[in-house]
């Protein structure tokens, strides 16, 4: 995940850390998010882009364990609301800023997913549909939707969303953008993104 400024897309894996890093604040939580799918969070592992939510984080934890103690799992999701607030606070741009995010989908996952809680989509045939782009602004859509690639606009906020870094970033008015691409197809998404970074800027 970027702020548009400069397009660096490198082939490596990312890590992201959300929570204490000193020493002194052993036993809370700390959250280690890479880029290749689940990962731990507490005695379970959760997919890190379902958790921007108090119910898409709920949701997140049950998926690969369904029973939890009823007070353990409040503490975590206690521990995961303070720190999500700070990350965001970190993450996200300045004012009229965008943020971009990268993100590689498997699994099936595509543009007809999303259909259903889109106000507006721009699909083309000959494009995969597991290659798309999601904005929550619709000025950044009416530019978008132009060029070659599937488009969704999302800028109406779902009581219940999935707990995404999208909703995360409508419920606090910041314009977002995410480039969904096939895993492993980088020269697709650096394609995307620089028709992206390149139509933001007229």
């Amino acid at each position: 995940m970027i702020n548009q400024d400069k397009s660096i897309i490198k082939a490596e894996e990312m890590v992201l850390n959300m929570g204490p890093q000193h020493p002194s604040t052993h036993g809370v939580l700390r959250l280690k998010i890479h880029t290749d799918g689940e990962v731990s969070l507490g005695p379970t592992i959760v997919d890190p882009n379902r958790i921007f939510s108090k119910g898409g984080a709920t949701k997140a934890l049950k998926k690969f364990k369904p029973f939890w103690d009823p007070s353990k799992l409040e503490l975590l999701l206690a521990e995961l609301n303070d720190y999500r607030n700070k990350f965001l606070f970190n993450l996200f741009p300045s004012e009229g800023g965008v943020l971009i995010a990268l993100h590689n989908n498997f699994r099936g996952y595509n543009v007809n997913n999303e259909l259903e809680n889109s106000q507006l989509y721009s699909l083309k045939k000959e494009q995969n549909p597991r290659d798309f782009i999601i904005c929550t602004d619709l000025r950044d859509y009416k530019k978008l939707n132009k060029g070659p690639y599937n488009v969704v606009l999302q800028n109406v906020i779902e009581e219940k969303n999935n707990g995404s870094l999208s909703w995360a970033a409508l419920e606090n008015g910041v314009r977002y953008i995410n480039i969904e691409v096939r895993l492993g197809w980088l020269s697709q998404q650096r394609k995307m993104l620089k028709y992206v970074e390149d139509v933001l800027r007229r």
